[in-house]
C-alpha cells in the first residue's frame, strides 16, 4: 500500500499537461512548483492535500480526497488586467477540461471538481499581470 496517492496524482497531472505543452499549451511553462524562469504565461502544480477515509467492510479499504492546487499566471507587457485575467481563466479552463477528458488519469484517481477560484491583478513594469489560484479535487484508493 502507499503512503499516499500524492505524488502519483501530481504526476499523472504534470504528464498531462505536459503533453499539451506540444499544442494547446504552447509557450506556457508548465510545472511541478515554481519554475526557476517562468514564461509570460505559467500553470503551476503548486500544493496538495489529503484526507484519508476507511470502508468499514472487507479489507479496510483506503480513500483519499485529494484537492490540488493550481497557479495560473499570465504578464501582459503593454497589455491590460482585462487581456491578462481573459488569457488566464482561458488556461484555467484548458486545464479543467484536460482531466475531465479522463477522469481516472490512467487509474490515478477520480476527478471530482473544481473549487476555490481566486483572482489577483498583479502590477509589472510596463504591463499587467493576473494570478489565478484554483483547486481541483477527486478521490483515490489507495
Amino acid at each position: 500500500m502507499s503512503a499516499s496517492a500524492i505524488p502519483a496524482v501530481s504526476s499523472a497531472v504534470e504528464s498531462r499537461l505536459e503533453v499539451l505543452q506540444g499544442s494547446t499549451l504552447s509557450g506556457v511553462t508548465v510545472s511541478r512548483g515554481a519554475p526557476e524562469v517562468p514564461d509570460d504565461e505559467l500553470i503551476a502544480l503548486d500544493t496538495a492535500t489529503a484526507s484519508r477515509s476507511y470502508a468499514s467492510l472487507g479489507t479496510q479499504a483506503l480513500d483519499e480526497d485529494i484537492r490540488l492546487g493550481f497557479v495560473v499566471g499570465v504578464v501582459k507587457l503593454g497589455g491590460s488586467y482585462e487581456e491578462a485575467e481573459t488569457r488566464a481563466f482561458e488556461l484555467m479552463d484548458i486545464v479543467e477540461q484536460e482531466l475531465r477528458g479522463d477522469l481516472s488519469l490512467g487509474n490515478a484517481w477520480l476527478f471530482g471538481r473544481l473549487t476555490n477560484i481566486e483572482r489577483t491583478y498583479l502590477p509589472v513594469d510596463k504591463g499587467r499581470a493576473v494570478q489565478i489560484t484554483f483547486v481541483i479535487e477527486g478521490k483515490a484508493r489507495i
